[in-house]
């Protein structure tokens, strides 16, 4: 597995009460994912928390599917689509969480999954 920061922004809230980091990091780059195949990141924490799963593949027309995991390995959020391009995001973050993408297509393809984040940088 691979995961590397592909973009960050700081962000200070209404009187400085809220102080986060935001970031996208891939979980997968340029990755083949046969029939039936996927990837998964690491699970979040109360200290850096996944907000949106996003699949980008090579093709468009073939199914793919991302998924938000529990703890226990249940599927919490399913999304799945036939566009090149596809993401889903939550509002309720407050929960510890995995991101996992796959292939549900008849057919083989190339793809990069990556999650967004939240790191608050005075968390302990």
């Amino acid at each position: 597995m691979v995961a590397a920061v592909a973009a960050a922004s700081f962000t200070l809230g209404l009187a400085g009460t809220t102080l986060a980091w935001h970031a996208d990091t891939y979980y997968a780059i340029s990755v083949h994912l046969d029939v039936g195949e996927g990837v998964g990141s690491a699970y979040d924490n109360s200290c850096q928390e996944w907000n949106e799963n996003v699949i980008h593949k090579n093709v468009s027309n073939r199914w793919s599917r991302l998924v938000w995991i529990n703890t226990r390995g249940g599927w919490e959020v399913v999304h799945d689509s036939k566009a090149q391009d596809s993401g889903i995001g939550i509002a309720n973050t407050n929960w510890v969480k995995k991101l996992h993408c796959r292939n549900i297509s008849a057919i083989g393809y190339w793809a990069s999954c990556r999650g967004h984040w939240y790191w608050d940088p005075n968390c302990v």
